[in-house]
């Protein structure tokens, strides 16, 4: 079961931030548009997607060059505050302020050798304090950025009031040392290597996501391996998810997740070609915390949760959204799931 690590280096600002699902959508672009990049056609892969995934792909997460491409940023787990403090011998004052600490807290750190295995709570993959020096200062990482945009009436030549008013869009500008870390699984029987760097290596030189028509989502694969995948074993307590998943069959009392809802819209020549929006698609957000139960157990591919999401799209019925996300173990101690508040 091969997986990949991309290190991508941004080449300018991103008005859509990479999601996993948006990213896999943007590789099928790829794959319909030059057929000889993989052996066979994209509906022959995508016709037992549901059983035989040939690609997942993670969301892109930050890391700096400095750290060796070691360590990366992935948001903080969707558990509840008051589950990730150890209550022993601390005051009632004492709990509500770490839970607050707890609150504010929005990444943990990814070590890509040891994973998520030397943490013993969340406190221990918490970021260092930012500092002029530290590497996690998000942000000296990215900012946000504005950018204005104008709609030109054809009658008076110039903006004006109401659809004509000028607007700005936000997106995201990343520092020169920031990489962005992406994960893959890859069935190499129906798809190679090295027609999967080819097609990101491509959307990286047109664009990726909004405004990519004038400049927007550039980057550049700097490094492109095979990793040793971290899968569950008897030591986790759960799963930790890397993209949007379909949870549509799992039990919500066994995940922590928020939910994220995928607004859809068709790509590439679809996007100007009759309707070019999808139906919404309900997921849970990178970030998951999946409890072990059976489904978990016994996934189609381990390390891979999650299942696609069809009849999405009336202008073209064969599409689907990814669904599956990249997982990998869980080791801090888990709330119990009937018991757990909603103070996340």
């Amino acid at each position: 079961m091969p997986f990949y690590q991309f290190i991508l280096t941004p080449m300018s600002s991103f008005m859509t931030p990479i999601k996993g699902d948006t990213l896999f959508g943007h590789i099928c672009w790829q794959l319909a548009n030059d057929p000889e990049l993989a052996a066979t056609s994209l509906d022959i892969l995508l016709a037992d997607y549901a059983k035989k995934p040939f690609l997942v792909v993670s969301s892109g997460f930050s890391m700096t060059a400095a750290n060796q491409h070691a360590t990366f940023l992935a948001p903080r787990p969707n558990l509840p505050a008051s589950s990730m403090i150890n209550g022993a011998g601390m005051t009632r004052l004492e709990k509500q302020q770490k839970a607050k600490f707890l609150k504010r807290m929005r990444w943990i750190q990814v070590d890509t050798e040891k994973w998520l295995s030397h943490g013993k709570s969340v406190l221990d993959l918490q970021p260092d304090r930012p500092s002029s020096t530290n590497l996690f200062n998000t942000d000296m990482l990215m900012q946000t950025e504005l950018r204005q945009h104008n709609t030109i009436n054809r009658l008076t030549q110039t903006t004006g009031k109401g659809q004509f008013a000028p607007y700005q869009v936000a997106g995201t500008r990343f520092a020169k040392n920031v990489r962005l870390c992406v994960f893959a699984y890859l069935n190499t029987e129906m798809l190679s290597p090295e027609a999967l760097n080819i097609a990101v290596a491509r959307i990286g030189a047109f664009g990726y996501g909004k405004d990519a028509s004038i400049g927007m989502g550039r980057f550049e694969v700097e490094t492109f391996k095979e990793i040793q995948w971290p899968l569950l074993n008897e030591k986790a307590t759960g799963l930790y998810t890397l993209s949007p998943a379909n949870l549509c069959d799992w039990d919500t009392s066994q995940t922590f997740s928020t939910p994220f809802i995928r607004y859809g819209k068709h790509g590439d020549r679809m996007a100007t070609h009759g309707n070019p929006f999808k139906n919404p698609v309900i997921m849970a957000d990178e970030g998951a915390v999946l409890a072990r139960c059976p489904l978990l157990e016994n996934s189609t591919v381990p390390g891979v949760v999650g299942a696609p999401a069809n009849h999405i799209s009336i202008s073209m019925p064969s599409a689907i959204c990814q669904g599956y996300a990249l997982g990998i173990p869980w080791y801090a101690p888990l709330p119990n799931t009937a018991t757990a508040t909603g103070d996340r």
